[in-house]
C-alpha cells in the first residue's frame, strides 16, 4: 500500500492481492476504467476528503486509498466487501441510497464521486441523488460516470434485433452479488435532466471507452472507437457543481 498517489502503482497492487487471495473476479474487465478513474478524482479532489457512493465491490475504494485519498465509501451492504475493508482499512458506511438517508451531514462533504452505479438504481434514484446534493457542500463537486445509452456498441446490438442488457442476467444479479445489475442505461439529455432537477449544473462531459486488454475483440473495438465519433463511446464521464440545495425528497419507504 504505496499512499504515494500513483494511480497506476495503486492499480497494480490491488491487483497482485487479488490475485493472491483468488478474489480476481471481474476486477480485470474493469482495470483501465478503474485506473481513469482515479487519476480523475485525484485531478478533481486531490487527497479529498471525497465520498464514494455505490462502494461495491470496493476495488475503487481500495484504490483510492491506496493513492492517499481521505475516502468514504457507502454501501448497500458492506459485509460482502470484508476482505478489502480489512485488508486496507477502508471506511464503508452501510446504507441503502434509494430508501434511506445518507448517514452524514448537510454539506459534510465537497467531493462525491457516483461511478457506475446510476444505471443500477431501481427504486428511486431521484432521492438518491437529492441526498448527494444534501451532503455537498455549497459548490461542491459530483464525479458522475455512467454507460453511454448510444455507445456503439449499444447501437450494433439494437440493429441486430438484441435488447442492450439481458433482463434475466441483470435481475439474477439480486440474487448472486446483492444488487441489481443495470436496470436501464441513460442518454447524455437524461443525465442532463436528471442532474439539474436535483440542483446540479455540469461543468463538464466526456466520453470515454475504457479497454486495455489485448485480446483480437479488444483491439478492433479501440481501433474503432479511435475512428468514430466520441459521442460513441462506451462511458459518460460528468464533473458536475452543486448549484441550488437538495430538494430534499423524502423516501417512498
Amino acid at each position: 500500500m504505496n499512499g504515494t498517489g500513483d494511480p497506476r502503482a495503486a492499480v497494480e497492487e490491488l491487483e497482485t492481492f487479488l490475485r493472491a487471495s483468488g478474489t480476481i473476479g471481474d476486477f480485470m474487465k474493469h482495470r483501465a476504467r478503474y485506473l481513469s478513474d482515479a487519476r480523475l478524482v485525484l485531478k478533481q479532489a486531490g487527497r479529498g476528503p471525497l465520498l464514494e457512493v455505490g462502494s461495491a465491490p470496493c476495488h475503487s475504494t481500495a484504490i483510492l486509498k491506496n493513492c492517499g485519498v481521505r475516502v468514504t465509501g457507502v454501501d448497500l451492504d458492506p459485509g460482502r466487501c470484508r476482505l478489502l475493508i480489512d485488508r486496507y482499512g477502508l471506511d464503508v458506511l452501510g446504507c441503502d441510497i434509494e430508501r434511506r438517508s445518507l448517514p452524514l451531514e448537510d454539506g459534510a462533504f465537497r467531493h462525491v464521486l457516483l461511478a457506475e452505479t446510476l444505471e443500477h438504481l431501481r427504486v428511486d434514484p431521484l432521492f438518491a441523488l437529492s441526498e448527494i446534493n444534501r451532503v455537498l457542500e455549497n459548490q461542491g463537486i459530483l464525479i458522475l460516470t455512467t454507460p453511454n445509452f448510444y455507445s456503439a456498441q449499444n447501437i450494433a446490438r439494437f440493429l441486430l434485433g438484441r435488447g442492450i442488457t439481458d433482463a434475466y442476467d441483470e435481475f439474477s444479479k439480486l440474487r448472486r452479488i446483492g444488487h441489481m445489475g443495470h436496470v436501464r442505461e441513460y442518454t447524455t439529455g437524461e443525465v442532463r435532466r436528471l442532474l439539474r432537477a436535483n440542483g446540479f449544473e455540469i461543468d463538464s462531459l466526456t466520453f470515454e471507452h475504457h479497454n486495455d486488454r489485448r485480446g483480437r475483440r479488444d483491439v478492433i473495438a479501440r481501433l474503432a472507437f479511435a475512428i468514430l465519433p466520441k459521442r460513441l463511446r462506451s462511458y459518460q464521464v460528468v464533473v458536475a457543481r452543486k448549484v441550488a440545495p437538495s430538494p430534499l425528497l423524502a423516501p417512498l419507504g
